[in-house]
């Protein structure tokens, strides 16, 4: 898949919902791509329905708001997009938020071009409801709102798994984790990194022991690391160079891949 396309695809994604355009928006996803806004919290699905998982989606988050990026750093992989961005919102009680996040699009090909089989969105709602809590008695009433629209929309059940998926996950002990395997890359210890991380991608290219020496001849160190679900996403810093992004992928506590973009030598 061209490199261009991608990062154009994934660009647009955030205009479409910043023009309120649902059909453009849905219209990037592959048959059954899904939205994991923040990851760890239940998957919302396109599929062949009147109203989608993608449909309830943006009927619960996007359309009450206005909603605005900031652009901070893009890497491209062969198969996806990584970006660090700040989410403007203005919310429909009037308040304002700044969200930081990583964002990871994964693309599959279609007989109309690639198109999103997954949107993974990294940012710490406890974080962010703690930041609106704070706000006074708009800020409790924007979060009263934003609830009572996750169960309108998403049911019982589905609303209640959403708010179960943004408060557990990998937290502390995750970065911790991600934080040892950047000091393992620093000190080009391959032996440490497969015991930390069994699988180890560069650009969506999964590395063998030779090339992953070689790739760790580019150091980096972990920047704003964020936990969210059982990932942990993070700025790669390289020093005099540009930066990159890693995604770090945990199952039942352990490392098991790790994802890094932009550190090519």
């Amino acid at each position: 898949m061209d490199p261009h396309q991608l990062l154009t695809l994934a660009r647009r994604s955030p205009e479409f919902v910043g023009a309120h355009d649902l059909d453009g928006w849905r219209g990037l996803f592959a048959p059954g791509g899904r939205v994991e806004d923040p990851v760890g919290t239940p998957p919302c699905t396109k599929g062949s329905e009147e109203v989608d998982g993608l449909v309830r989606f943006w009927r619960t988050f996007i359309a009450p708001n206005r909603i605005w990026f900031e652009d901070r750093l893009d890497r491209v992989g062969k198969r996806s997009v990584a970006r660090d961005v700040f989410i403007h919102m203005r919310m429909s009680t009037g308040l304002e938020s700044v969200v930081p996040a990583y964002l990871l699009y994964d693309f599959e090909p279609t007989p109309e071009g690639p198109r999103i089989q997954r949107l993974a969105a990294h940012w710490e709602a406890s974080r962010a409801s703690k930041r609106m809590l704070a706000q006074g008695r708009l800020g409790k009433l924007t979060v009263l709102a934003s609830t009572a629209r996750i169960f309108r929309h998403l049911g019982l059940a589905g609303g209640r798994d959403y708010l179960r998926g943004t408060q557990g996950g990998v937290r502390q002990m995750g970065k911790d984790r991600a934080l040892a395997f950047a000091e393992a890359w620093r000190a080009r210890d391959v032996r440490a990194l497969r015991a930390l991380c069994p699988e180890i991608e560069l650009d969506d290219e999964r590395l063998d022991d030779v090339a992953l020496e070689r790739a760790t001849r580019v150091a980096f160190t972990l920047e704003e690391p964020r936990a969210s679900g059982p990932t942990v996403a993070a700025r790669l810093a390289r020093k005099d160079a540009p930066h990159g992004l890693g995604f770090f992928d945990f199952e039942r506590g352990a490392l098991k891949r790790a994802r890094l973009y932009g550190i090519a030598g």
